[in-house]
């Protein structure tokens, strides 16, 4: 975690969170029919501390779909290896690709079927 700083930190948003940062403003401006005016920060920062509490395991799934990608796992995996070969430890491939899968969910994974050839047989290849 990083340490607390005395100066503000900067963060960039992608165009669908600035958007969703507008109207959330908009809203609040509204509401107080503009009595109170509020800038981005006031805005991140209520969203924020009205927050205050850990994502749920629902919401680090959707975090997990939507960034994990086979690039970032196999990168990690590799990083891990090469950790552990320069530490002198020993290191199960199992055990870092259930550390990738994370928490077992209850509902069951959609088994994605194998790439193959429909109607191709050994004798199609001659």
């Amino acid at each position: 975690m990083e340490p607390i700083r005395k100066t503000p930190a900067r963060v960039t948003l992608n165009v669908e969170t600035v958007e969703k940062l507008r109207e959330i403003s908009s809203q609040l401006e509204t509401e107080f029919k503009d009595i109170l005016k509020f800038k981005r920060d006031d805005v991140v920062n209520i969203i924020l501390s009205l927050r205050c509490q850990k994502f749920t395991t629902a919401e680090l799934s959707q975090v997990r779909e939507d960034k994990f990608t086979d690039k970032k796992r196999a990168e990690w995996l590799l990083k891990q290896i090469e950790r552990s070969e320069q530490s002198g430890s020993e290191i199960s491939f199992e055990e870092l690709v259930k550390q990738l899968q994370g928490p077992k969910s209850k509902k069951k994974m959609k088994k994605t079927p194998s790439p193959s050839i429909q109607g191709a047989s050994l004798s199609d290849s001659k």
